[in-house]
């Protein structure tokens, strides 16, 4: 579809107000609804622990319920407000786990608990690793629902948004399944290829922001705000590259990255110096100044975003123009 008829398309299938208005409510409900409901599941056996599986007893049970909540604030938003942007879902309940996580403790307190049990860095932040893993299973529950509900309600939670145009959701590319609604313009499955390279790159620049972010911060106390900050911003500027240079038409490719950035960056901490020549309280590895949860859903939320940003109709026509005045021609970048 030319850059004319992506512009004319926009004009019918571009969110009015009070469309705009049920997204930003949708996001805002979902923080609420974790920060309150949320907390009563997830607060961790220390009053001044963290929001953690390794710091509450019955931690399986914990997930299990997390899941459930999860999947109902997907659903939820995917009713909402899927109908103009996919991944909704995945975006609402990664806000409303990002929301959760700073109501604890930060990784402070894990790593003060290793300091008084003498254990070591290495077991840590395998420990954390794992349960990475653990949290972007939850991320990957919000997936298949967010799914199911688009292939069972096609009208109601897909299809009318301008994203449409140049952006699938998450679901029909883990599946590999077109999606069946008719739209204005047909939106190929990401090529296996393509999406592998995609992870890669994401993984690997987002590693390498991280730790630029992260200098400095050596000497400075854990704050929420500062580790969910640089986690976006690396994964922002990881994301970017990644559409440039591996383009994929749904967000799934990103998240699978950034999973890869917070596996990759614990085990790298295994491998950092003796933690005995710092404070208790000042980790050996900025990587450790995040907690797992954080990990997963900042790095959802924001990959979801970076999506709907480059995926954009307006932003890929722009750059078709730019491509065409500086190379004569479109060179097939994000459309």
């Amino acid at each position: 579809m030319n850059t004319q008829a992506i512009n004319t398309m926009n004009q019918y299938l571009h969110p009015g107000f009070f469309d705009k208005l049920l997204m930003w409510a949708t996001w805002i409900l979902a923080g609420i609804l974790f920060f309150s409901v949320g907390w009563s599941v997830m607060a961790p056996t220390d009053p001044h622990g963290a929001v953690s599986l390794l710091a509450r007893s019955g931690s399986v049970t914990m997930l299990l319920k997390t899941g459930a909540l999860a999947a109902l604030t997907a659903a939820a938003a995917t009713m909402f407000a899927g109908r103009y942007l996919p991944d909704a879902g995945i975006f609402a309940a990664s806000v409303g786990m990002l929301v959760v996580s700073v109501r604890g403790e930060t990784a402070t307190y894990f790593l003060i608990r290793r300091a008084e049990d003498s254990a070591s860095t290495g077991s840590l932040s395998m420990s954390m690793a794992g349960e990475s893993v653990a949290w972007f299973a939850v991320i990957g529950l919000t997936i298949l629902v967010c799914h199911a509900l688009a292939r069972s309600l096609p009208s109601i939670t897909m299809g009318a948004g301008r994203h449409y145009l140049t952006q699938i959701p998450s679901g029909f590319d883990l599946f590999r399944k077109q999606p069946a609604l008719a739209k204005p313009c047909d939106v190929e499955i990401t090529p296996i290829a393509s999406g592998l390279k995609h992870v890669a790159i994401v993984g690997g620049v987002g590693l390498v922001a991280f730790r630029l972010f992260s200098s400095g911060l050596t000497v400075r106390s854990i704050e929420h705000g500062q580790a969910c900050f640089v986690v976006a911003a690396a994964t922002c500027t990881a994301c970017y590259f990644g559409h440039r240079l591996a383009p994929v038409t749904s967000s799934l490719w990103s998240i699978a990255g950034v999973l890869v950035l917070a596996v990759v960056g614990y085990i790298w901490s295994s491998f950092s110096g003796d933690p005995s020549t710092l404070p208790a309280s000042t980790p050996a590895s900025p990587f450790l100044r995040v907690l797992p949860i954080q990990y997963a859903a900042t790095g959802a939320a924001a990959a979801v975003a970076m999506c709907w940003y480059m995926r954009d109709p307006d932003y890929s026509a722009a750059h078709q123009v730019v491509d065409i005045v500086v190379h004569g021609h479109a060179t097939g970048k994000p459309r």
